[in-house]
């Protein structure tokens, strides 16, 4: 598959738990990204009115604001900004129905740096594609043009960590 994961992205990371934050930046540092880290879905949208960013990585369970909650702001303000979530429950999103937002890909924790580039790149490639087709539809997923992972849908908890979500 020939996606964008070698290009270098400005990247938003969104998570409570400083451990993570740390360990995600350093492995996104290492794969040649440019990372920002904040703490909360409040101090991220501070930030994003000052600064772009090519992708933004969210947990979903953090206080104040669930990741999808912050996603659906995200996508009110910028519909075509990618948003992965990642999450210790990724079975409870089933992929009939999305969470409530507009989050692109959910990353089940704990995933590995393969996972977490599959993902980079499939929603980059998805955004590289809407951009340049200016009548695609919101989900690309299932268009011809855009490469997505070759993955089942999970059926039962545990058998899949990630998934994507369809809009």
């Amino acid at each position: 598959m020939n996606t964008s994961e070698d290009k270098s992205y400005q990247i938003l990371v969104v998570d409570d738990e400083p451990s993570l934050r740390t360990a995600i930046k350093k492995l996104l540092n290492r794969a040649g990204h440019e990372v920002q880290v904040v703490d909360s879905a409040e101090a991220a949208l501070t930030l994003l009115e000052k600064n772009c960013f090519d992708l933004i990585i969210t947990d979903y369970d953090m206080p104040q604001m669930k990741g999808n909650e912050f996603a659906a702001i995200i996508k009110q303000r910028c519909p075509s900004q990618p948003v992965i979530m990642a999450t210790g429950n990724a079975t409870d999103f089933h992929p009939s129905g999305k969470p409530s937002g507009g989050v692109d890909w959910i990353l089940g924790k704990p995933f590995s740096m393969a996972e977490l580039r599959e993902a980079i790149g499939w929603a980059m490639a998805r955004t590289a594609v809407a951009s340049t087709t200016p009548d695609a539809p919101p989900f690309l997923a299932d268009t011809p043009e855009v490469p997505v992972p070759n993955m089942p849908w999970p059926t039962a908890p545990g058998e899949s960590r990630h998934t994507r979500v369809r809009k």
